[in-house]
C-alpha cells in the first residue's frame, strides 16, 4: 500500500509540474492582474505627535478657528415709556365717618316690599332692620343683593352702606352704586330668620332722594327647600307720574 501511495504522489507531482511549465511558457500567468495588498497605516509614535492640552494630536493638525461670540446687548440709558393717563373714575371716595350708626334707632323695613321713597338729608344716617313677613329658618344663605334706586342717577351716590356683621358684631362699611349690589359672604350679614340690619349714611352736603332701598336674599332652609325672597324686582315710584302723549288720530287720505 505504501509503494502504491508513493507512486501516486510522484505521478501527481509530475502532472502538476508539467502543467505549471506549460502555462508559464505560454504566458498565462502574465495576463492575471496583480491586486496590491493594502498595508496597515502606521501608528503614530512618540516622535510623530505633540502634546496639545490633554489631547495628543498629529503635528499637521490645524486647530479649527473658534466661533466669534455674538456681541451682547448692552443696556442703554433708561428711557421712560410714555403711558396713557387714565381719566379719573366716577367713584368718589367717602370720608372717614365720625361715628358708627346706632343699631337701636333701626327703622322697620320689609324684605318683600323695601323701604319705599324717603329723603336722606346731608350728613344723615338712617338705620333699617329688614325682616320677612313669612317665617324663615335658613340653613345657609348664598345670595344677598341690595337694591338702591334714586331719582338722580347721573352721578354715583355719595352714600356709605353699612351691613351688620354677625360674626364680628360690628359694622361693615362699603360704597354702593345705583342699582343692584351683590354682597359677598352673605352668611355674615343675614340671620337665620332672614333679618338684615343695615344703614345708609349721606356724606354729601346735599339731600339725596331715594326712590327704593331693599334686599333680596336666597339660600337653603333647614327643611332642605331653596328660597329666593325679597325685593327681587323693585318698582320705581315717581314723584310726578309721567305723562303719556296721546296718539295722533288718523286722517283721511
Amino acid at each position: 500500500v505504501i509503494i502504491i501511495l508513493l507512486v501516486l504522489a510522484v505521478f501527481c507531482v509530475a502532472i502538476v509540474g508539467g502543467a505549471y511549465i506549460f502555462l508559464d511558457s505560454s504566458g498565462f500567468f502574465g495576463s492575471i492582474p496583480i491586486v496590491p495588498t493594502s498595508t496597515p497605516p502606521l501608528k503614530p509614535t512618540a516622535t510623530m505627535v505633540e502634546g496639545v492640552g490633554t489631547m495628543d494630536l498629529p503635528p499637521t493638525w490645524t486647530p479649527t478657528p473658534s466661533l466669534t461670540p455674538a456681541p451682547t446687548d448692552t443696556a442703554g440709558p433708561a428711557t421712560s415709556i410714555p403711558t396713557q393717563e387714565l381719566s379719573p373714575t366716577a367713584t368718589i371716595a367717602p370720608p372717614t365717618p365720625e361715628a358708627t350708626p346706632a343699631a337701636s334707632a333701626a327703622r322697620s323695613a320689609n324684605l318683600a316690599q323695601g323701604t319705599g321713597m324717603f329723603t336722606l338729608e346731608a350728613g344723615e344716617t338712617l338705620v333699617y332692620e329688614f325682616t320677612s313677613e313669612t317665617p324663615l329658618e335658613f340653613q345657609a344663605v348664598v345670595i344677598l343683593t341690595t337694591h338702591l334706586i334714586g331719582i338722580d342717577q347721573g352721578q354715583p351716590p355719595q352714600i356709605v352702606l353699612y351691613l351688620w356683621d354677625l360674626d364680628d358684631e360690628s359694622w361693615d362699611a362699603r360704597v354702593p352704586s345705583w342699582g343692584n349690589n351683590n354682597i359677598l359672604s352673605p352668611n355674615r350679614f343675614v340671620a337665620s330668620d332672614g333679618t338684615v340690619l343695615t344703614a345708609l349714611w349721606n356724606w354729601s352736603d346735599a339731600p339725596i332722594e331715594i326712590v327704593e332701598f331693599g334686599f333680596t336674599l336666597g339660600g337653603r332652609l333647614v327643611d332642605g327647600s331653596n328660597v329666593f325672597y325679597g325685593l327681587s324686582e323693585p318698582e320705581p315710584r315717581y314723584v310726578v307720574e309721567p305723562t303719556i302723549p296721546p296718539t295722533a288720530p288718523f286722517t283721511d287720505g
